[in-house]
Parts: structure tokens; C-alpha cells; sequence
């Protein structure tokens, strides 16, 4: 069995949501926002959770093995500089 590495989202419910395919293309572009990718992305499923009445959409994310900057927030010193 070959193992995906899948991440999650939710989508609050709203007007916008009611159908199968609004929920498909806003998990997609929330999906793209968050990897900050325009490659598109395979959402593999999405389940409603009655519990606390949501919607959990869960993605593929793109192919990370191009160089990554790592994130360093303002005026904090980076990893291994002197």
C-alpha cells in the first residue's frame, strides 16, 4: 500500500455551502491559499461533523520537495547564524 500524506481543513457551513461542489471548490481554494500553491489539489473526502456542525475537507497536499524557505518571524534571529 503506497502511503499519501493528506492534511485537513474545516468549512464552516453557510448559504454558499449547500451544495457538494461549493463545498469541493472552497476546500480547493482554501486548500491552495494555505500550501500557497496554484497547482491544483485533490480533495480526497469531505464529512460532515453533526457533533459540532462542520465540515472536515481532506486534501493532498502538492509535491514538497522543491527548497521551502523556512518562515522566520521579524527581528527573531535565524537557526545557525552567528
Amino acid at each position: 500500500m503506497v502511503e499519501e500524506f493528506l492534511k485537513a481543513l474545516v468549512v464552516y457551513p453557510n448559504k454558499k455551502t449547500e451544495e457538494i461542489r461549493s463545498l469541493i471548490n472552497i476546500a480547493c481554494s482554501v486548500a491552495k491559499k494555505i500550501e500557497r500553491t496554484s497547482e491544483d489539489i485533490c480533495v480526497k473526502a469531505i464529512k460532515y461533523v453533526p457533533e459540532v456542525g462542520v465540515f472536515v475537507a481532506i486534501y493532498v497536499p502538492p509535491d514538497k520537495r522543491r527548497s521551502i524557505k523556512p518562515f522566520v518571524a521579524k527581528g527573531a534571529e535565524k537557526v545557525g547564524s552567528e
